[in-house]
């Protein structure tokens, strides 16, 4: 077994320098704020019975220490939700290969610059809505040797 490493952070005030050129004390912050992100497929959840048995304590260490659990997945929103309420998971969660933010309505304080609320969340999309995508790329199809673009809606 390797050596465990510890941390050690002083609890001391931080100056911080304001807009008038004043100086003032802020407090620095004892411990570390955690998050925790997490694949679901072969990670959180067994790789073949799709169960997330062994990671259970895992789980309830997490929610003892208010450590937030972040889902980051190439899984639809549809997909994870079940799982979410399973797992009894109130914090945001990423789908489709870091596509899409949901954030549940009310985790934050203020809503996020460039989100849109969605049935409950705060979304940040991060790619082309599909349609758009398409269209895009329609001047292309007559140069390609595939007609990729006959397909879909």
């Amino acid at each position: 077994m390797g050596h465990r490493q510890q941390s050690v952070v002083i609890d001391r005030p931080a100056v911080k320098v304001g807009l008038s050129g004043m100086r003032t004390s802020i407090p620095v912050p004892t411990r570390p704020r955690l998050v925790l992100f997490t694949d679901l497929d072969g990670t959180l959840l067994d790789a073949d019975t799709y169960r997330y048995d062994a990671a259970r304590p895992a789980l309830e260490r997490l929610r003892e220490h208010a450590i937030p659990l972040i889902i980051c997945t190439s899984k639809t929103r549809a997909e994870v939700e079940p799982l979410r309420r399973k797992l009894e998971n109130q914090d945001p969660f990423i789908v489709e290969n870091g596509g899409a933010l949901y954030i549940p309505d009310g985790y934050f304080k203020a809503p996020l610059p460039g989100s849109s609320r969605r049935d409950g969340y705060q979304v940040i999309e991060m790619g082309l809505p599909y349609p758009r995508l398409r269209e895009g790329l329609r001047p292309s199809k007559d140069k390609l040797a595939h007609p990729w673009l006959d397909s879909g809606t």
